[in-house]
């Protein structure tokens, strides 16, 4: 080897050993692993970091988000890990948040007033809450912003056959207006987010109202352009749910309701939508569906056709198929929802509150199927559902809205099992009240 030679691998080798030993010696550590906040509450990381600057990052910006100086603000209710990587030598801490909930929820109660009722958990009470930019009315619905230029806020889609929308922000209470829709949502619309091709976050609502046209929102340009038609008509008591057929891609399929057996498969990858399977009975009003886990079931979603019927649907992922399911002990009418038992003789079973009146049938999953159970002191209609109390004196049990035009609330107390009186809404509830988690 010459001279020349050996001096530029000299040269060389000691710039490569120079970095090894650069790297070596960046060391990365965070003041914490583990931490517990409530929603937007701010807690600040500290990385012991030598020979690197840090980048922070979190894997769900939807639970908690993390600044350039490792602040962290939590959001919803959930779990995050923040991580903290130096910019050389791929060294890397991370800190797991946990965001308790606080239990309080805000119910739109889908009036022409655009009112809402906020539920106090530590009280086990409402209050009237901020008013919505518009009325809502018919299949009003919302979704939360994980991403975009409202990220961490909810958007209201007024319904009622108007295209107007409503932003609420968790930080200050208030609803601002939103980006209007190119269609104007009815009866049987609602929404699901869905990753695209390209990785971004979307969401696709159906306009509903006897119509097979589609809006899609934009979170990054706060912005509604037209979605592609699905195959048949949305209607009453339209609703979709998320198939997991092991092929990797997302796909939804919407049950079209409005008195048809029809549906649609929507794919996430293509962005088109296709023909799905069909009902083995028309699908009316109150249609429902809810995923089964274990038992004679498992993987697969129970469609409860509605309609003043006791007749269900039993939908396979694997071969995109519906097969007749097992008969309910009550007619499933408007306003029926279900929740799922967390205690009690009917933990681990599906308590469906059946809707357009005062009965209740029991799903369990063991046997596959319904027996009846004890119904609400009062008629469960349009606007009708349910939410689990998380903190306070009612925790562990479910708040029920009865809807029907009316104030009354049900408590539905798991280890009885029965139902009782709850608190009592500011203003009336109805046609499609919704309600949704506060920080």
């Amino acid at each position: 080897m010459t001279l020349k030679y050996f001096s530029l691998f000299f040269v060389l080798g000691f710039a490569q050993c120079t970095r090894s030993w650069e790297y070596f010696y960046v060391q990365l550590s965070l003041d914490r692993s583990e931490l517990s906040l409530t929603g937007f509450q701010t807690a600040q990381l500290t990385a012991n970091v030598s020979g690197a600057t840090v980048l922070w990052k979190s894997s769900d910006v939807g639970k908690a988000v993390v600044s350039e100086t490792g602040l962290v603000t939590a959001l919803l209710a959930g779990t995050a890990e923040i991580s903290a990587m130096t910019s050389v030598g791929g060294k890397e801490a991370t800190c797991r948040i946990t965001v308790t909930a606080t239990g309080n929820m805000l119910t739109v109660l889908s009036n022409s007033s655009g009112g809402t009722a906020k539920f106090n958990a530590a009280s086990g009470t409402f209050v009237t809450g901020s008013l919505l930019t518009g009325p809502a009315g018919v299949d009003s619905h919302s979704f939360y912003l994980a991403s975009g230029i409202h990220k961490g806020r909810q958007m209201i889609i007024h319904g009622g056959v108007t295209n107007t929308t409503s932003i609420y922000d968790f930080q200050n209470g208030s609803f601002s207006a939103g980006p209007q829709l190119p269609y104007s949502p009815g009866s049987g619309a609602h929404a699901f987010s869905y990753t695209n091709a390209t990785g971004n976050l979307l969401y696709l609502v159906m306009t509903g109202n006897g119509f097979q046209t589609t809006s899609i929102y934009d979170p990054g340009t706060n912005s509604f352009s037209q979605g592609p038609a699905t195959t048949g008509q949305v209607g009453v008591s339209g609703h979709s749910f998320n198939i997991a057929d092991g092929t990797g891609i997302q796909k939804q399929l919407i049950v079209h309701a409005n008195g048809f057996s029809t549906t649609t498969i929507f794919n996430t990858g293509t962005g088109a939508m296709s023909a799905g399977p069909a009902l083995t009975a028309t699908a009316g009003t109150g249609t429902n569906s809810f995923s089964v886990e274990t038992g004679v079931n498992a993987g697969k979603i129970i469609t409860l056709h509605g309609g003043g019927s006791q007749t269900t649907s039993v939908f396979s992922p694997a071969g995109l198929t519906f097969a007749a399911g097992n008969m309910t002990s009550a007619n499933i009418g408007v306003g029926s929802n279900s929740l799922l038992g967390t205690s009690g003789i009917n933990a681990g079973k599906q308590v469906i509150v059946a809707g357009n009146g005062a009965n209740q049938a029991i799903y369990s999953p063991a046997t596959g199927f319904f027996n009846a159970g004890p119904g609400p002191s009062a008629t469960v209609a349009a606007g009708g559902h349910n939410f689990y109390v998380s903190a306070g004196p009612l925790t562990g049990k479910f708040l029920v809205i009865n809807g029907n035009n009316a104030t009354n609330t049900e408590i539905y107390e798991m280890a009885g099992p029965s139902f009782g009186a709850g608190p009592a809404l500011p203003l009336a509830a109805n046609n499609s009240a919704f309600s949704f988690a506060l920080p």
